[in-house]
């Protein structure tokens, strides 16, 4: 028996192919993985800005809230305002120092 090892049925062109189809593949998944990746970290980052200027903003907010409940209180002290007054300004602290601490938490959980 003779074995001619010239002809081998096609087998290498198949696997030629079947070769260079695994190569796009694989270059698209990478591809795909890479732009997964880079809209994770863009997404991440813009979570992370807006969660620290919404905290900045708050403490603005809160420090706006503590001069409205000073000035409620001031002005019960002369007769311009009610309690009611003061017990709303005082709601609207502690309204802001709440939005504030659960801003700050979920702040920090982004860092986690």
């Amino acid at each position: 028996m003779v074995v001619n090892g010239a002809y081998t049925g096609g087998s290498l062109d198949a696997q030629r192919r079947q070769a260079a189809a695994d190569a796009r593949n694989s270059r698209a998944e990478l591809e795909t993985t890479l732009r997964d990746i880079r809209l994770q970290v863009e997404q991440a980052w813009r979570a992370q800005d807006s969660g620290a200027r919404q905290v900045a903003a708050l403490r603005i907010a809160l420090a706006s809230a503590q001069l409205q409940q000073q000035a409620a209180v001031t002005g019960l002290e002369v007769g311009m305002r009610t309690q009611s007054d003061v017990l709303a300004a005082q709601a609207q602290v502690f309204d802001v120092q709440r939005q504030l601490a659960e801003a700050i938490y979920d702040l920090s959980l982004i860092h986690i």
